[in-house]
């Protein structure tokens, strides 16, 4: 689909739509995301070019990022308020997020490798899963808020980073670390899926920047419509997710996860061709 000529496009219109949906739904969920999509690329086109689904897939969250851009457009109004000096409160979510990004952008500098290495391992990522499962365990009987966003430290921003950049690993969960990390800190449940989603949201611009534009990734000609799908449903099924999820976050939704984050770790450990393989 893009990059070398021995990388050609495997994709249907309709199979772009079902990896958008796929990529809406989990983005911001605490369930991977990358393992679902990883999951259903090999199921739908077994064999194909990895470089094909790295690609399409940084063309997916597209999609995802733009419905935060959306959903949080006043706080996102004031983080641009303090940047001109309007707004101190502002001006302190942005140096916060900032602490938060740039232990992220170091694991992705320094591990990149072992993780691009790991996207192959089914195993891999079925364990992952299920250890975020039981993490989920732990998360819901020992966290409680005791702090507002307006109130987080630089170095507690930075922690959540570090977590965030555990999960550029297949099968932990962008959301599921900066939500559990925000929650270790004290923060109540709700501003730690604000914080969460707007960090996401910086981090995955941040991201498709670099892959498209430092890496020198091109879109070759006649891919644009199967693009185009995909970061529609994306963008459509991102909105569902939100508006399901986002007011009704609580840790009895988080222990759902886990459970069904177990349930599918069982099921690709069962899945005996392709995690053999």
């Amino acid at each position: 689909m893009f990059l070398d000529t021995h990388c050609r496009p495997t994709l249907s219109i309709g199979q772009a739509i079902i990896l958008g949906i796929i990529q809406g739904i989990t983005e911001y969920l605490p369930v991977s995301s990358g393992a679902h999509l990883l999951l259903m690329e090999k199921w739908m086109v077994p064999g194909a070019c990895q470089l094909t689904f790295d690609a399409f897939n940084g063309f997916l969250q597209l999609g995802s990022v733009w419905v935060i851009l959306l959903f949080y457009r006043r706080r996102i109004g004031r983080i641009c308020a303090g940047l001109v000096g309007r707004s101190p409160e502002g001006l302190r979510l942005f140096f916060n997020l900032l602490c938060a990004f740039i232990p992220t952008a170091l694991t992705g500098h320094f591990f990149g490798s072992g993780i691009r290495a790991c996207c192959e391992n089914l195993k891999f990522i079925a364990s992952t899963l299920a250890i975020g499962g039981i993490y989920i365990f732990a998360l819901v009987h020992f966290c409680h808020a005791r702090r507002q966003l307006i109130a987080l430290s630089w170095k507690q921003s930075f922690f959540i980073g570090v977590l965030q950049g555990i999960a550029l690993f297949p099968g932990v969960s962008r959301s599921l670390m900066t939500i559990s990390a925000g929650l270790w800190v004290g923060l109540p449940m709700a501003e730690a899926v604000e914080f969460s989603f707007l960090l996401g949201a910086g981090t995955i611009g941040a991201a498709i920047t670099h892959q498209f534009f430092f890496k020198g990734i091109s879109l070759e000609a006649g891919l644009h419509s199967i693009i185009g799908w995909g970061i529609i449903s994306a963008s459509i099924a991102s909105v569902v997710a939100i508006r399901l999820f986002i007011k009704r976050f609580s840790m009895g939704l988080l222990f759902a996860f886990a459970c069904y984050r177990i349930a599918l770790a069982f099921f690709i450990f069962g899945w005996h061709p392709a995690v053999d393989a």
